[in-house]
This record gives structure tokens, sequence and C-alpha cells, in this order.
């Protein structure tokens, strides 16, 4: 991309994309606050186990968790599906003001049809390493309410 004639590396996303991103991010933080709720229907259960006036409770708290536990797992595979939409695969073209010639290898068919696996793999770590952030900024912000 040429500004005044002179390229440049970095460009503003469309506001689609940015609002796919938002989105992602706010299905990274959902994530990491089901990943608490599941782990806290978890430690009711088993501290309910045993107690005859939560018996009849403790079914109803299972189906729940079930509940927060899929959330937990399906919202960071959403997210690096939404990392991924609104983007435009091909690099933008820079214009140079000379002839550049460039040779590449060959692309093999096995890169063809994986490199679109690889790169959603890729976002999952993202999703994934975003959720573990959010979760350990939400045990930090519980921690400090803890103490207060």
């Amino acid at each position: 991309m040429l500004v005044r004639g002179h390229p440049i590396a970095l460009h503003w996303l469309r506001t689609r994309r940015i609002a796919l991103l938002l989105v992602a991010v706010g299905l990274m933080f959902t994530s990491a606050y089901s990943i608490f709720r599941w782990f806290g229907v978890v430690g009711a259960v088993s501290g309910w186990i045993g107690l005859p006036q939560y018996e009849a409770e403790i079914p109803k708290l299972q189906r729940e968790g079930d509940v927060w536990r899929c959330l937990a797992i399906a919202l960071p595979l959403v997210g690096a599906l939404l990392l991924g939409l609104g983007k435009d695969e091909t690099s933008p073209q820079i214009e140079h003001a000379g002839p550049t010639l460039v040779t590449y290898p060959a692309e093999s068919k096995a890169e063809d049809w994986t490199a679109p696996i690889v790169r959603y793999f890729t976002r999952l770590l993202i999703s994934v390493l975003g959720t573990l952030g959010f979760a350990l900024c939400l045990l930090l912000i519980g921690f400090l309410f803890y103490k207060r």
C-alpha cells in the first residue's frame, strides 16, 4: 500500500473485522468465566454429597455444571473461528517503483489443503491462550476482592 508515494507495512483493519475480533475476545472472556462457574459447581456438588437436605438439588446442579463445562470448551473453538472470519487471505498489494524479480518454490498439494487447518489451529492456540489470560485476570481480581 502506498501513502504519498512511500510503501507502508501497517494498515487499519476494516470495521467488520474489528467487530468480529471484539466478539472473539468476548467469547474468550465468557469461556474464562464459564471455567470458574464450572469449578464452583463441581465444588458445590462435592460439598453437598452426603447431606440429606441437598440431595434433591444435586442433579440440577450437575446439569448446570455440564452446561458450564460445554461452554468452557466450545467458546474458544468458536472464538478461533471468528478470529479468522473477515480476514483477507491475500496479502496487501505493495506497489514498487521499479521491476522486481522474485521466485518462490512451487507449493506442494499437501501444503495447499493443510494450510487452512494449520491457520485454524494457530487461531485456536491464540484463543485458548486468550481464555487462559482472562482466567488469570479473573483469578487475580477474585484474590483482590477476597483480601479486601
